[in-house]
């Protein structure tokens, strides 16, 4: 494991154990990674409420129905994925790659983290930080629920 990996969780780590309220601000943690990852981040819930997001424009509070359905049927990261295959649209869509981290705590699943970036596929580091990120997301997701 990389120094570079190592310094990258413990930011996100950090989200979880310094919050020093039980309301959660997703949308930090959608900051934090867009920015280790250099990537335009999304987090939905299971419904397709839109929990946070950095950098991505057009969506309201929920996404597309289509989208919402097509993330919840993915049960395991996938990584490089065409945004295409997702059935979402934007010019010079072709020159991105995504990746698609299922949110579950308990058996559960809680939401999906939605990561997309333009020119560079993932590497993987990129993909073990997003699975990370997915996981302490879930962990404060499970906190609101109870809340």
């Amino acid at each position: 494991m990389s120094l570079e990996l190592l310094d990258k969780t413990r930011k996100i780590n950090k989200l979880l154990t310094e919050q020093e309220s039980d309301k959660i601000d997703f949308r930090q943690f959608c900051n934090v990674l867009s920015n280790e990852l250099n990537v335009n981040v999304l987090l939905t819930s299971k419904k397709g409420k839109v929990l946070g997001l950095k950098e991505c424009q057009g969506y309201g509070d929920y996404i597309d129905s289509a989208i919402r359905d097509r993330f919840m049927n993915i049960l395991s990261t996938k990584e490089n994925v065409n945004l295409l295959t997702i059935g979402l649209e934007c010019d010079n869509i072709l020159e991105y790659r995504a990746m698609i981290a299922p949110v579950c705590m308990s058996g559960k699943r809680l939401g999906t983290l939605f990561v997309y970036r333009k020119n560079n596929d993932f590497s993987i580091d990129d993909i073990i930080l997003t699975e990370y990120g997915a996981t302490v997301i879930g962990l404060a997701m499970q906190r609101a629920e109870r809340v």
